[in-house]
């Protein structure tokens, strides 16, 4: 399969790193301070191209990468995709880029592997952007397709048989509220990422590691409850996938500073990108302009 104009385009504004035994895609953009942007499934880095150079140009260093198994970066067939091996890539991306702190941005399964790397390294976190996420983990039920890719020998069929057409339509009837806002390019895009180099292995390997238990949500609520961290939510209101209940929970049980609720569905970066990235903007701007006092942050017992 010849490689899609938007993926080479993409492509061309990043790079590989070495990140141990594995080449990992990054996008880092900009100079700032260093907005860490992490995709879910069966997204990458594309999921934040129209994002990236807008945030850049506002004044931020913009950092996306390809999580193992995910996009561009490498696909080994005797990789570990499970959450955990995930939160500890972001560590060795930011480690290979020498980025020290980072205002987290987090999406759809990005989020419990994103705020578990957090609440590891919760001195180098300066603030947390939860958009259309699971942290409420044991009460989360993979919805329609998503449940798909879980069953055995059914899974195999469809991603077998998943097109950029039929990706289209599963988009357009779920993933946006504005079926405008993507196009056949765009999902072409989306499925060569998805299948390429193996895809097939490490996706559905990544389906397998989802940690939906009480005690890893206990694990998530009570590390980010210990951290001294500024939280925003901003929210897809009309994501089908997964329910505004997880943003409920969000605001019931942490110290958010900013909710947003936007006209969009789950794929909000697909959707409305210029109001995320503002909202995203205008709060890293605001907790960068508090005190000159160094940040600080409670470690998670």
């Amino acid at each position: 399969m010849a490689v899609p104009e938007l993926v080479r385009a993409h492509k061309s504004r990043g790079r590989h790193i070495e990140v141990g035994a594995n080449r990992i895609f990054v996008r880092d953009e900009g100079t700032g301070p260093v907005v860490l942007l992490v995709h879910g499934v069966p997204s990458s880095s594309f999921l934040f191209r129209k994002m990236i150079t807008r945030l850049a140009s506002s004044g931020l260093r913009v950092v996306a990468f390809d999580f193992l198994g995910t996009g561009l970066s490498d696909k080994p067939r005797s990789g570990s995709y499970d959450w955990h091996s995930q939160a500890e890539l972001i560590g060795g991306v930011l480690d290979a880029l020498d980025i020290r702190e980072v205002h987290l941005v987090v999406h759809d399964i990005g989020g419990p592997i994103g705020v578990e790397w957090a609440v590891r390294n919760p001195d180098r976190v300066r603030s947390l952007t939860v958009t259309n996420t699971l942290l409420n983990v044991a009460e989360f039920r993979p919805p329609f397709p998503m449940w798909m890719f879980r069953v055995p020998l059914l899974r195999h069929i469809v991603f077998a048989t998943l097109s950029a057409a039929g990706f289209l339509f599963l988009m357009r009837k779920l993933g946006v509220r504005d079926g405008t806002k993507v196009t056949y390019a765009d999902m072409k895009a989306w499925i060569w990422l998805l299948k390429t180099g193996g895809g097939r292995r490490s996706f559905l390997s990544i389906m397998d590691g989802f940690r939906l238990t009480e005690d890893h949500a206990a694990y998530l609520r009570n590390g980010l409850r210990a951290m001294s961290v500024p939280i925003q939510t901003v929210w897809g209101v009309h994501d089908v996938g997964i329910p505004i209940s997880q943003r409920d929970y969000v605001l019931q049980n942490f110290a958010v500073e900013e909710s947003h609720e936007l006209e969009a569905a789950h794929f909000l970066q697909e959707e409305v990108p210029e109001e995320l990235s503002k909202r995203i903007t205008d709060f890293v701007d605001s907790v960068s302009s508090r005190a000159d006092a160094p940040f600080e942050h409670s470690r998670a017992s």
